[in-house]
């Protein structure tokens, strides 16, 4: 079997799809249709940032052994904590953790993809009505996922953008997609993910031969 891991927040979870459970449940649906060999695994976590990720990433990680690993991981990372007064995780320790995490994975899988931070509806989430001493900004989010997309030009990871892919519109509660925001989310990370796998078998028959 081919494990693949999904690792992140309640996006990579399917929160508030209640239709089709989520881009990650999409995707696992597809690739093991495409190749029964393919296993996906989800461990998406509602409220996950790149720090809580590191406390049980390795043990989930070396249990399964993935040959991809996605992360969908960063936009809880870069929202605003009144109780801390600055964002959950500060630029400098976010960065740090992507390579942590990327380093980890190398360890077991043949490629790391990371999936990019869609934006919220600010009058929806300045603040989360559910927590109050969170807020959501577009200007952070862009900054943390032009982060990410750093990391992985410096780090040879694939970065999937998804900062143009879901509009106001599909957002149920200003911050989380709904059906069709997950649908259009697994059709841009579908075809990144293919064209990946396709890369991973060549090679693994170059190898054989």
């Amino acid at each position: 079997m081919k494990n693949i891991c999904l690792f992140g927040d309640s996006l990579v979870w399917g929160s508030a799809d209640y239709e089709k459970g989520g881009w990650g449940t999409l995707l696992r649906n597809n690739l093991e249709e495409y190749d029964r060999a393919y296993v996906v695994y989800n461990l998406g976590i509602s409220s996950e940032t790149t720090e809580t990720l590191l406390d049980h990433f390795a043990n989930e990680l070396h249990t399964r052994k993935p040959i991809l690993t996605i992360f969908g991981i960063g936009i809880n990372d870069g929202c605003e904590d009144q109780l801390i007064g600055d964002h959950r995780v500060d630029p400098e320790t976010f960065m740090t953790n992507l390579r942590d995490l990327t380093r980890e994975a190398k360890e077991v899988s043949d490629a790391v993809l990371f999936v990019g931070l869609t934006r919220v509806e600010e009058s929806q989430t300045i603040p989360l009505p559910w927590r109050e001493n969170l807020s959501y900004r577009n200007s952070h989010i862009q900054l943390y996922d032009e982060m990410i997309a750093q990391h992985c030009a410096e780090n040879d990871c694939v970065y999937v953008s998804l900062s143009q892919v879901v509009e106001e519109s599909d957002l149920v509660d200003g911050l989380h997609p709904n059906t069709q925001g997950h649908q259009k989310m697994f059709e841009v990370i579908k075809r990144e993910v293919l064209s990946l796998l396709v890369e991973l078998e060549q090679k693994e028959l170059k190898e054989e031969e």
